[in-house]
């Protein structure tokens, strides 16, 4: 398995010595590399009429070709070339042959993610070109039906994760689809049909009693799948009566299912909702509340969902008051400082608390953007609360969106650092530094100026662990980038640039502008 701007692919795509001379330039074949998909390529190769699948399905192997095989997908370089070079003296005729494609699900767990192409969807509109399985998309849309019913504003589960909006998941073909494989056909065209039942006319009114009070004093609405239509009154007054039971229909000994999204948005702005939140949690509806006056929110895509009722920011994630500059745990954690073992969700689309969210936001990160040639995964992280550090960063947030024109300019992105693992500990307490300022002595050198050297991707900081496998991921601030390095120490703080870039390495100017966010543990697979 290899993506196509790997080595192992690059040695296959242009040295033809790599190739029996009988096909080295024959262009189909040359074509067949070029256009092959790019991720996670399972190729069989057989001598003659010995298939080698993938799948484990064909026949009989040669020994040779076993090899070849086990190299190719355990991306062992040398021993492909090898391998290959083996086969071709046994066979001046080697035919290769795509057995079939893997790709993996962006939001499933590691144990089991692989997937035939065809069972890969791509998001409809997202930059990072995230894909995810049927069952992941599946599970998704129907956790989200209660924010965004039938309206096609489901967001790419990755980019969601990581707070990055303006995604789209699905068509408006493939979110029918969906939405239909959950519901159903009959509970479906209720949905799309529904319209609440106002007093339009005297006569109308007459026929559309309420079946608790028989009266039409109030909007009603048709509750259940046997069509019973009961008033908002009778409603609220259900519902404040509940307590702990299920939500079932209001009438007597009728046994068919309420129509929950049809009774979400009936009740839209309402604080009563908030008294069975715990039962649509458990029939799978994610419904949230604004912390200072208890009502229903439809949150937006943005970071932060602003009450209608009382106007009160509200931060998407941890449903407290919107805290720009600060991280939910600035709030949640009882210390000043704390490094937190965070633990993996059993269920990645459903995370059951923030810290399980932030596992998942770790994850991202790192395997998002670690290079697969290095075949090191991420495997656990500590999550660091250091509100000494937050405050100052917070202060230098607020300043450098003076500076970059909005709190949108700061360019906030993930950064990298390696170091022994006996360090980490005082880069938690203290911070990263500018070497050669406030009396910091220059650790890296100054070959692009003065700064506190990182990285964008894992990759470049995995080579300054010294084996320890752990490696820090800092938020940071980019702002406006300088397009020259910076030697005079004088001129750090200018707020004119705030970093320069060069390759994988980013130079930050000032110390404020990284604040340790994640300890991660990488493995070797």
């Amino acid at each position: 398995m290899f993506p196509q701007n790997s080595q192992i692919w690059n040695e296959y795509s242009n040295n033809t010595s790599l190739y029996p001379y009988n096909f080295g330039n024959n262009p189909s074949l040359q074509n067949f590399y070029q256009q092959a998909p790019t991720n996670l390529i399972n190729h069989a190769y057989h001598s003659e009429h010995q298939p080698l699948n993938n799948f484990g399905i064909e026949p009989k192997k040669t020994q040779e070709s076993k090899r070849l095989s086990e190299a190719i997908n355990s991306s062992q370089i040398m021993n492909v070339k090898k391998n290959v070079q083996v086969l071709m003296k046994k066979k001046r005729k080697v035919k290769i042959k795509l057995i079939g494609i893997f790709m993996t699900c962006d939001a499933h767990s590691a144990g089991e993610n692989r997937f035939r192409m065809e069972d890969i969807y791509g998001a409809c509109f997202c930059s990072f070109m995230h894909k995810f399985c049927l069952e992941c998309i599946t599970n998704y849309v129907k956790n989200m039906f209660a924010t965004h019913g039938l309206g096609n504003n489901y967001e790419c589960m990755a980019c969601a994760y990581a707070s990055i909006g303006g995604t789209k998941l699905l068509t408006d073909e493939q979110l029918t689809y969906i939405l239909y494989k959950i519901f159903g056909p009959d509970h479906m065209a209720e949905l799309i049909a529904y319209t609440p039942i106002s007093r339009p006319t005297e006569t109308f009114a007459l026929q559309n009693l309420c079946n608790i009070c028989k009266t039409s004093n109030y909007q009603i609405i048709t509750l259940c799948s046997s069509g019973h239509k009961i008033c908002l009154y009778c409603i609220n007054n259900w519902i404040n009566n509940i307590g702990n039971d299920p939500i079932t229909c209001p009438i007597s000994k009728c046994n068919s299912f309420v129509n929950i999204q049809v009774l979400i948005k009936s009740l839209a702005g309402s604080d009563v909702l908030i008294k069975i939140k715990s039962q649509l949690q458990n029939l799978g509806f994610n419904i949230f509340f604004c912390f200072n006056c208890q009502h229903h929110l439809e949150l937006s895509n943005d970071k932060k969902t602003v009450c209608k009722n009382c106007n009160k920011e509200i931060c998407n994630n941890c449903g407290k008051e919107w805290h720009f500059g600060l991280t939910c745990f600035y709030f949640v954690s009882q210390q000043d400082y704390e490094v937190i073992d965070l633990p993996k969700p059993s269920d990645p689309l459903h995370p059951k608390s923030l810290l399980e969210q932030e596992y998942l936001n770790a994850q991202y990160a790192f395997d998002n953007y670690v290079n697969p040639g290095l075949r090191n995964s991420f495997n656990q992280a500590k999550l660091i609360v250091n509100k000494t550090l937050e405050k100052r960063y917070a202060q230098k947030k607020i300043t450098m969106a003076q500076q970059c024109g909005g709190p949108d300019k700061v360019n906030e992105i993930y950064i990298w650092h390696g170091s022994r693992y006996n360090n980490y500990d005082a880069i938690m307490r203290d911070g990263l530094k500018v070497g050669g300022v406030d009396g910091i002595p220059v650790a890296v050198g100054t070959a692009c100026g003065y700064g506190v050297y990182s990285a964008s991707t894992p990759n470049t900081p995995i080579g300054y662990a010294n084996d320890s496998k752990w490696v820090l991921a800092c938020l940071a601030m980019k702002g406006i980038n300088s397009t020259a390095i910076k030697n005079n120490i004088s001129t750090l703080n200018d707020g004119l640039t705030h970093s320069y870039a060069t390759g994988d390495w980013v130079i930050f100017f000032t110390k404020e502008q990284l604040l340790p966010r994640f300890l991660v543990e990488y493995k070797i697979v």
